[in-house]
């Protein structure tokens, strides 16, 4: 029988690092980040931001800066870049790869 994952309880600043960065994967254009989070979690959170000190406050809105400017940029990884990212991320220094894969890194490194 499979068991449920143990879900962990975050606050507080580690809530914040979990959904601003725990989905998040090198630019992908995936909304991930808070995939989780209610409109009212978002709400209670940064309201919760407007207690903290104030250089963690910086903090935390050049972080939301940085991500709104990164949405706007129009760049990011397509869907295939971001399963050969999390390939290279499994076995960064893989000593054989099949035919097919060595096929198709020779037709993109050609432009193929």
């Amino acid at each position: 029988m499979e068991t449920e994952p143990e879900q962990v309880a975050l606050s507080g600043d580690a809530e914040l690092r979990h959904h601003l960065f725990g989905g998040l994967l090198f630019g992908h254009r995936r909304n991930c980040y808070m995939s989780n989070m209610s409109k009212p979690q978002v709400k209670d959170l940064l309201e919760r931001v407007l207690t903290w000190p104030a250089e963690r406050q910086d903090d935390a809105a050049e972080i939301l800066a940085l991500m709104e400017a990164q949405d706007q940029a129009g760049y990011g990884l397509s869907d295939e870049q971001v399963r050969e990212v999390q390939r290279r991320r499994r076995d960064p220094n893989a000593s054989h790869v099949t035919l097919n894969e060595f096929n198709a890194r020779i037709d993109r490194l050609l432009g193929e």
